[in-house]
């Protein structure tokens, strides 16, 4: 049985930490991470900053200051800015404001 470490990222205001875990071959690399995709065994596909503000009706400014203050959930692809679809779509639903009644 082989064992392949498996590294995952977190951030905190203070400083980004890696944290490295031994995966199993057993185990699939969606298993190790935590991360849940739309098509299994498959990575999320990931949209850009002007896709993400035409999605929300909002101007680029508007999102590129979102994710100045870590109020949007995103990813950093070496300089870029990325966004999961999925992870869009529970944020919005997390942020709904129901009516009364």
């Amino acid at each position: 049985m082989g064992v392949t470490l498996v590294g995952t990222s977190v951030w905190s205001p203070t400083r980004m930490t890696h944290r490295t875990r031994a995966r199993t071959d057993g185990e699939s690399l969606r298993e190790s991470t935590g991360r849940r995709s739309r098509r299994t065994g498959e990575l999320p596909s990931l949209i850009d900053i002007d896709k993400t503000a035409e999605h929300l009706g909002v101007s680029v400014r508007h999102v590129r200051r979102l994710v100045a203050e870590r109020r949007i959930p995103f990813v950093k692809v070496g300089f870029l800015v990325r966004f999961d679809p999925l992870e869009l779509t529970e944020w919005i639903d997390e942020h709904r404001h129901r009516t009364a009644g």
